[in-house]
């Protein structure tokens, strides 16, 4: 899934959307097309018609509840970007932490 190329990287590269989809292959999940995954602290402006990936605005510690109305499958990752600073100034992937009620 990953576009070769993308963000100057020569080759493969992993993307959230490679991570969705091999999570799903695991758990035998067919789908007929991989959806976009939700990044949910991700900060994207659009500062002068461009898209720009910035670091996010979220610090250590903040979080999101979310309630499932329904029963469903859900693939959480932690983002693999490490070209821009989509976690952090230091362009490194981070920890996340989850808990089920």
């Amino acid at each position: 899934m990953s576009v070769t190329g993308c963000l100057g990287v020569k080759g493969w590269h992993a993307s959230c959307a490679d991570n969705l989809g091999k999570a799903l292959a695991e758990a035998d999940i067919t789908i007929a097309s991989l959806p976009a995954p939700w990044n949910i602290f991700e900060n994207v402006s659009t500062e002068g018609g461009r898209l720009e990936i910035k670091p996010p605005l979220s610090k250590k510690g903040d979080y999101v509840r979310l309630k499932a109305l329904d029963d469903l499958v859900l693939v959480l990752s932690a983002c693999p970007m490490d070209v821009v600073p989509t976690n952090g100034v230091d362009c490194k992937p981070q920890d996340i932490q989850f808990r089920l009620n």
